[in-house]
């Protein structure tokens, strides 16, 4: 009996296992801690310090496990004695491996979400496209839209992500301005995750042709047309400084 800790609650068929003579059950009866599996005893205590490494201080006296229980029984047949199949871990060092597998799987999550470059983008997102979703493919961007037939055809939602990426969003001609989908795709306006392409097609299915207001759309001409000025411009005052 040296060195050993007690089991002092054991089940009535675990006692009957013990072939001894001498042996009484009884509600003081202690078993010897040789009658434990070596996983159900701790031989040590262990500290991490504040560098990160472990201070390991060996026991004076072992103590079991709190989900110990006896199971070696010299002399008996197998069925009665046997060490464990499985290591039984501590509720502690179940958390753990818990905690260290979300990790690994949410590490594969993002690594797996991830858009890494705009050629493994256009291998895949035709993949992901629902019904009523069209879609151009060029070497510069791709295109996705969806079409109204039900009266003269026209194209009620589209976007455009360009070879960084970056995102264009027109609804019925109009371009939408970008931070109204930032809570999407961040300030920086980039597709760079599937869950974010997919966000956004949720969101763009819902757009109807009649959702963008008159005025908006007089304002999408008056830019269009300013812009169209001021290229022009532009261009014109750059031929004149060629033939100066």
């Amino acid at each position: 009996m040296s060195r050993c800790s007690l089991f002092r609650k054991m089940q009535r068929e675990k006692n009957q296992n013990i072939n001894r003579a001498d042996f009484i059950s009884s509600s003081t009866a202690a078993v010897c801690i040789k009658h434990f599996s070596s996983q159900f005893i701790i031989k040590e205590d262990r500290v991490v310090r504040d560098d990160g490494s472990d201070l390991v201080v060996p026991k004076k006296i072992w103590k079991l496990t709190n989900d110990a229980y006896p199971s070696i029984f010299p002399n008996q047949p197998s069925y009665l004695s046997h060490e464990p199949s499985t290591s039984r871990k501590s509720p502690s060092e179940r958390i753990t491996a818990l905690k260290l597998r979300d990790e690994q799987k949410f590490a594969e999550w993002c690594t797996n979400d991830t858009v890494n470059s705009f050629e493994i983008f256009q291998g895949t997102y035709a993949k992901k496209l629902g019904d009523g979703w069209l879609k151009i493919r060029t070497d510069n961007f791709v295109l996705c839209y969806r079409l109204d037939i039900n009266q003269c055809p026209s194209i009620i939602v589209s976007r455009k992500i360009y070879k960084n990426l970056t995102v264009e969003i027109w609804n019925d001609s109009v371009l939408l301005k970008k931070k109204s989908y930032h809570f999407i795709l961040g300030e920086h306006n980039k597709c760079d995750r599937w869950t974010k392409f997919d966000s956004l097609l949720s969101w763009l299915a819902a757009f109807k042709s009649n959702d963008v207001k008159p005025n908006e759309k007089i304002e999408n001409a008056i830019h269009l047309i300013k812009d169209a000025y001021s290229q022009l411009f532009f261009s014109v005052i750059i031929e004149q400084l060629k033939l100066n």
